[in-house]
């Protein structure tokens, strides 16, 4: 199969059927099995949903390790399927810090050792400092995606978006991204999945979570895409492309940091939990504003084919107007005397 033959519609169906099959048996296996999320502080549910449906993305990926014959990225698929597992052991067995980091830490390097960036990378001394910065960003932004699937649909359709508008440039901008990479293959067979797990959990009760074993997977998925833009693209534009989720992030731990609140402790501090159990906003709703703020950043900053020259100025702009509305929301929330009951 080569990158062409990945979009035809006979593939397309593969891994729409793939997708199906693998989510339909991952559904009634857990069911019966009791793999079900229980509700605890952090929760925006009050039901048993299955947990851990993230695993069922393992068959999609290896359809196209088969079909596309991406064999000589197998560190970049490994590493994939080790924060899968390692996420779903943690789903079940609530895995020690010591034990899930550095494992983590692993799937990262096998992730990204194959992306182009690294060669870029190797020219810039001391390259064990920019490696060391390298990991920590991308553990950082592993653990901010796990901790921003806290409703319905938020992970599912931002990470659409996300990897939709990576396709989108993969696509349209072949000087600049080389579209035979066989990763578009794999963003192809994430984007399915994704519409198929849809069915589970973008609803007004969800059936079913993606769990740790899909939100670490999706993170590190996203960060080795992203860190192939910043190569790429030459420069650090493609971060827009995750600027919600990150403003979001980034200011939700400041503000319990400066009130003195254990980081590592589940919390609904986020504004996206305070506009559901705060503002009482649906689920869905949320999501879809999420998601849609962030397709108008991508469409306004990407959709031109000059969008490599983007200035910084854009992307301070962009993220200073994301920060005035955050903390103007928070401050809007905080004004909220009643907090309302979560909504399934």
């Amino acid at each position: 199969m080569n990158t062409e033959q990945a979009y035809s519609i006979d593939n397309l169906i593969i891994l729409l059927i793939t997708s199906i099959l693998s989510c339909t048996a991952y559904y009634f296996w857990a069911k019966k099995k009791q793999i079900v999320d229980n509700p605890n502080e952090r929760s925006s549910h009050t039901h048993t949903p299955v947990r851990g449906m993230g695993v069922a993305l393992l068959p999609p990926l290896l359809v196209v390790a088969i079909f596309f014959q991406v064999w000589h990225m197998g560190t970049f698929i490994f590493g994939l399927i080790l924060a899968m597992l390692v996420g779903y052991l943690d789903d079940r067995l609530d895995l020690r810090v010591y034990i899930r980091l550095p494992l983590y830490f692993i799937a990262l390097m096998a992730t990204v050792y194959v992306s182009p960036y690294n060669d870029a990378l190797e020219s810039i001394n001391p390259f064990w400092i920019v490696w060391c910065c390298v990991m920590v960003f991308g553990l950082g932004l592993m653990n901010a995606y796990n901790f921003m699937d806290g409703i319905n649909g938020i992970t599912g359709i931002y990470s659409i978006v996300f990897l939709g508008s990576s396709l989108y440039i993969t696509r349209n901008y072949q000087s600049y991204i080389d579209a035979g990479d066989p990763v578009t293959a794999l963003i192809l067979a994430v984007l399915v999945y994704l519409l198929v797990f849809g069915f589970f959990n973008y609803r007004h009760k969800a059936l079913a979570f993606l769990g740790d074993s899909g939100s670490v997977l999706l993170g590190l998925f996203v960060t080795a895409i992203l860190f192939r833009l910043f190569d790429t693209t030459g420069g650090f534009n493609p971060i827009l492309l995750l600027a919600v989720y990150g403003v979001d992030s980034i200011l939700t731990i400041i503000l319990r940091i400066a009130r003195k609140e254990n980081i590592f402790k589940a919390h609904r501090s986020h504004l996206y939990q305070d506009l559901v159990h705060v503002k009482g906003w649906s689920h869905l709703k949320v999501s879809l504003i999420y998601g849609g703020v962030q397709l108008i950043i991508n469409y306004l900053c990407f959709a031109e084919r000059h969008f490599v020259a983007t200035k910084p100025q854009m992307i301070i702009g962009v993220i200073a107007l994301l920060i005035c509305i955050y903390l103007w929301a928070k401050y809007r929330m905080n004004q909220l005397n009643i907090r309302r009951v979560p909504n399934d």
